[in-house]
């Protein structure tokens, strides 16, 4: 007997990363990403998904077109269309009447390809059913509690569930204001909850506040442990609310969610494109990127910061790649995750890293890729 599961993917999802935009809900922003040439994450998820669970005895319940159809269909899986998007340009309401349509069909789970605004939609969507869903991360923003922490991930945390290995709990969707996101500040709201299978390995945490107790004088601690380091280097500050007050420390104003590019404490780019930020690397002799690990989740690169592409990594080199860190926030995370689109930094990043977390304070923590 086949397993039925749901699949609804948000064919846009990711595009505004890499273009520096923080977001896919403007819909003139993803026209200018794709101008840009900038593609979404979403279908290369939605595929990966698909090739990890095909082994498996199931059949996939879905809408047509780039919404699930195309992607079953190249991934060679045995599939049916319940249902088609209005137009030729997808929106939340095609989504959410995907959502209803699947779940009233059945389906033991329901899988969904996006960030945390599809994530919002399929809340929207199921209306209180109590249908388990799993969520491949694709998104610019995945904050929320319901999303597997690769497709991979998202793959074996179905199977584990459909052969009843693992609890189902409720998660919280999160969403962060995309409009105050943009002008650098970061209202999370929780949204509602959904039932999600839930694995250590494989389910990722939802992004938890950095306390402002004490923050501006750790970030001091760590500015000057780091100063040296930086000194004649173009520096890239990617976002966070630590980041920020460690570059404030330095002398470099800015804001939480931005990423900014800066030399001798003068900003040179703010939130430029993945493509202009590797321009402006090749031009510097010696390129310091200062990041830290989002709280809750533990991802290090690949959630945020897409701008930092491994050819700006690999110009930095492991020295040059400095992971800041308040010590509460550092303590729940025992591991630092990394995007699986940036895997080929394994070979110099390494497999540990040191976060600095004070003035000659430091701990050291494993990087996993995934």
């Amino acid at each position: 007997m086949k397993h039925v599961i749901g699949l609804v993917v948000n064919p846009i999802a990711g595009i505004g990363g890499m273009a520096g935009f923080k977001g896919s809900d403007d819909p003139k922003l993803v026209e200018e990403a794709f101008k840009m040439g900038y593609r979404p994450l979403s279908p290369a998820r939605a595929l990966g998904f698909l090739e990890a669970i095909k082994k498996e005895s199931v059949e996939i319940l879905t809408y047509g077109g780039t919404m699930g159809e195309d992607y079953c269909k190249a991934a060679g899986v045995e599939y049916r269309v319940i249902g088609r998007p209005a137009g030729r340009d997808t929106t939340a309401e095609d989504t959410i009447q995907a959502v209803r349509g699947i779940s009233q069909s059945k389906v033991e789970i329901l899988v969904f390809v996006g960030g945390d605004g599809t994530a919002r939609d399929i809340l929207i969507g199921l209306k209180g059913r109590r249908t388990p869903v799993v969520g491949v991360p694709a998104g610019v923003k995945v904050f929320s509690e319901v999303f597997a922490v690769s497709a991979e991930a998202a793959a074996s945390l179905v199977v584990s569930f459909l052969s009843g290995e693992t609890k189902v709990e409720k998660r919280a969707v999160l969403d962060a204001d995309e409009k105050a996101y943009r002008s650098g500040e970061i209202v999370i709201r929780k949204l509602g909850e959904l039932f999600t299978p839930v694995s250590e390995e494989y389910t990722q945490g939802g992004k938890s506040a950095t306390p402002m107790s004490g923050l501006s004088s750790i970030a001091r601690g760590i500015a000057e442990a780091i100063s040296e380091e930086l000194k004649g280097a173009l520096c890239i500050f990617g976002p966070g609310l630590t980041v920020k007050e460690v570059a404030e420390a330095l002398g470099v104003h800015k804001n939480a969610t931005s990423l900014v590019a800066a030399a001798d404490k003068k900003i040179i780019s703010i939130d430029p494109d993945a493509r202009g930020l590797e321009k402006l690397a090749q031009k510097h002799d010696k390129v310091r990127v200062v990041i830290s690990p989002i709280g809750g989740t533990g991802f290090l690169l690949g959630r945020g910061n897409q701008q930092i592409t491994p050819n700006v990594l690999k110009k930095a080199g492991k020295r040059g790649i400095i992971v800041v860190s308040t010590p509460s926030k550092i303590a729940c995370i025992r591991q630092l995750l990394v995007d699986p689109d940036l895997r080929e930094i394994r070979q110099y990043l390494g497999e540990y890293i040191r976060v600095i977390t004070g003035y000659r304070e430091y701990v050291v923590r494993r990087v996993r890729y995934l």
